[in-house]
């Protein structure tokens, strides 16, 4: 059974961290036309804050789940890296995007 008394609080504010970079987007998108065809830029600012600061807490949180011997936060720590590395990406403009 899964309680969250048993994760540490770096792995539960890497899961909220996450969420919220997947939740909140604050998109800039711009689209030049030139004579050689149009250009288009777009970043995703709500994206790529929140996963640094999602990747940021699930590096805490699997420092502390290696020195704890705490798996549960070692995985959601993990979790939280690969979920917070796809928003920087997707902020970028470099997966998903309308440009890409």
């Amino acid at each position: 059974m899964f309680f969250w008394r048993t994760v540490s609080n770096e792995a539960i504010i890497s899961v909220m961290l996450g969420v919220l970079a997947s939740a909140i987007a604050l998109p800039a998108l711009m689209i030049t036309n030139t004579p050689n065809g149009a250009t288009c830029t777009f970043f995703d600012y709500g994206a790529l804050g929140f996963g640094i600061a999602a990747v940021m807490a699930g590096a805490f949180a699997v420092t502390n789940g290696v020195h704890g011997k705490d798996i549960l936060s070692l995985v959601i720590g993990w979790l939280a890296i690969l979920v917070g590395g796809f928003r920087i990406a997707y902020g970028l403009g470099l997966v998903l995007g309308p440009c890409s």
